[in-house]
């Protein structure tokens, strides 16, 4: 994947960190999957990945301050 040493600090998320070992967590092969996808249509900007994601039935909307 060629992935330099400063993203295993943001995909910690995605990994399970036992000790000296590190495994793929449940949701890494799906990120990863994503990124492959990513790749092959060249989107360009936001917008362009926005609908690509409604289009792919991927994008959620959520309410986050649902009681302010």
């Amino acid at each position: 994947m060629g992935l330099g040493k400063d993203y295993i600090p943001k995909l910690r998320n995605f990994l399970i960190i036992k000790d000296d070992f590190v495994e793929k967590g449940p949701i890494f092969d799906r990120l990863v999957g994503l990124w492959q996808k990513l790749d092959e249509i060249e989107i360009e900007n936001f917008t362009e990945w926005k609908k690509w994601a409604e289009e792919e039935g991927i994008l959620s909307e959520i309410e986050v301050f649902k009681n302010f």
